[in-house]
């Protein structure tokens, strides 16, 4: 989404060509969506090698499996190589780190790199919480390798660009100098608003691909430290996950909630928001600005969080929305909300205004603008 708006609003202004990994020919069928705000778009097939081999194999190799091996082709370093020789580009804008490794050798060409979050702090993040053995392990082989691999990408580039102050902060220890500012997501404010819809009342909605491992942990995190707590006051409470690509090992640990449904893929997840009572992000590992909190806020809905899950966004805690560290505080947060109509509603009308004063992306990518032209300017002197 975050590039999607940056092609949107700065396709205005500027000719983009766009290059771009896809990972299955259906993909291609999406292209005409974002036609409108480039000049050209080649995409090339990203054939990516899972599995323990894979994985082995990189134990041998400098560069991280993450930022690096997982994304390596030589197609796509051909293809970016004949469209650097055949066209005279003013500027490079690499969207995420994971394709920084294809202009480390461009010098004649501002590059900015729009990193959005600290793959470091990250993989840091997974490797202290996930409650698999195997996964801890490969995400602190990761750490090992990102957390020296991360700082030497900024330095190559003009200006780098992250969407959390933390993370920034975070990035700047390892080498003070890095050239970096924050940008947050903004959120499409005309597509997330509330049409009015009662909700289904007790019931949680939560929001996040489920292969991603943050939002698994935070699902099952919530599932078995938290709604039992909730279900003690609300028991016939109903929750809904909405996410695609949910692991066999979490469905088997939800399998036992009887309140708990898990939806799969599903086109449109305003439904969902728009239907439940109150929105819940219970995050324990995750970096950047959240784009399912700025979702939920835009429709006017009620969230409880984490401190995790607010980060990059200066929202007023018990104003826009509630904030809790342990399961406690958390199931407290939400039934604190069930209990109180008004409180809840007030607060959904606080946080809709809140998101449309801080995080339009017509805006944001008004700052983007500014970065391209300050990369200019330097590249001139």
């Amino acid at each position: 989404m975050r590039a999607f708006h940056w092609l949107k609003y700065l396709g205005r202004e500027h000719d983009i060509h766009l290059i771009s990994f896809i990972e299955s020919e259906k993909e291609n069928g999406y292209l005409g969506e974002i036609s409108a705000y480039c000049r050209s778009i080649e995409t090339v097939m990203r054939r990516v090698e899972r599995g323990f081999f894979s994985r082995l194999q990189n134990l041998f190799e400098k560069e991280p499996y993450f930022l690096v091996a997982q994304f390596r082709s030589r197609e796509m370093q051909e293809t970016i190589k004949r469209a650097l020789a055949n066209n005279s580009f003013d500027l490079i804008h690499v969207s995420t780190l994971v394709m920084a490794q294809y202009v480390k050798k461009v010098t004649d060409i501002p590059v900015v790199i729009d990193g959005i979050d600290s793959a470091a702090r990250n993989t840091r993040m997974q490797w202290h919480y996930s409650t698999s053995p195997r996964n801890r392990l490969l995400a602190f082989i990761d750490w090992l390798k990102i957390r020296r691999f991360e700082p030497q990408l900024y330095t190559q580039c003009v200006q780098g660009i992250l969407n959390s102050p933390v993370d920034k902060e975070f990035a700047r220890r390892a080498n003070p100098s890095l050239p970096l500012i924050d940008i947050p997501n903004g959120v499409d404010l005309e597509y997330y608003r509330t049409s009015g819809m009662q909700d289904d009342f007790p019931s949680l909605v939560f929001v996040g691909l489920l292969s991603y491992e943050p939002n698994a942990d935070a699902v099952l995190y919530f599932c078995s430290s938290i709604l039992p707590l909730i279900e003690k006051k609300y028991p016939g409470i109903c929750v809904s996950i909405v996410g695609d690509c949910c692991p066999n090992s979490l469905k088997d640990s939800l399998r036992a909630k009887r309140n708990v449904t898990l939806t799969g893929f599903v086109d449109d997840v305003r439904p969902y928001l728009e239907k439940a009572t109150v929105a819940v992000c219970p995050l324990r590992i995750g970096t950047g600005v959240k784009n399912k909190v700025l979702e939920a806020l835009s429709m006017s809905k009620a969230l409880v969080t984490t401190p995790i899950g607010i980060e990059g966004i200066p929202a007023a805690p018990g104003k826009e929305l509630l904030a809790a560290s342990t399961p406690q505080e958390f199931a407290g947060a939400v039934i604190r909300l069930l209990e109180n109509k008004e409180y809840r509603d007030t607060m959904g009308r606080q946080a809709r205004k809140f998101v449309e004063q801080n995080f339009i992306w017509e805006t944001l990518a008004a700052r983007m603008n500014t970065v391209y032209r300050s990369a200019l300017q330097c590249a001139k002197k």
